[in-house]
């Protein structure tokens, strides 16, 4: 692949994280507000709010773990271009960070999981 090929893909997989971020926090955020309505609804009810949150995060945190390991590919094939461009080196200096949205969002989306899962059983 061309220098200017690996960067639209590495472009694509930045973008592809944004997106699978937006869907989970839409729903944790709309969850929150809604975990004290739905404590009070029957158990089935209470069970279906908690796997759709869970599916919703297991999708996102799989797009973003994948996505994630992408980029970390194609900034290592930028590295090794002869003469790459400031965008080529400066997307393979930061590729020491891409393990931040494949362990630490899904971490954080965890910990509000359980915790609204709490605040549902509790």
């Amino acid at each position: 692949m061309s220098e200017q090929e690996l960067i639209q893909n590495y472009l694509k997989m930045r973008m592809q994280i944004i997106v699978s971020q937006l869907a989970p926090t839409g729903l944790l955020a709309f969850a929150v507000f809604a975990t004290p309505t739905i404590a009070g609804f029957n158990e089935p009810l209470r069970f279906a709010f908690v796997f759709i949150l869970l599916a919703s995060g297991l999708l996102g945190a799989l797009v973003q773990f994948t996505s994630s390991r992408e980029m970390q590919l194609v900034a290592a094939d930028l590295a090794s271009l002869e003469s790459p461009s400031k965008t080529a080196t400066g997307i393979a200096q930061w590729s020491q960070l891409y393990w931040i949205p494949m362990f630490v969002t899904p971490a954080i989306f965890l910990v509000i999981f359980i915790s609204m899962i709490a605040g549902l059983i509790g």
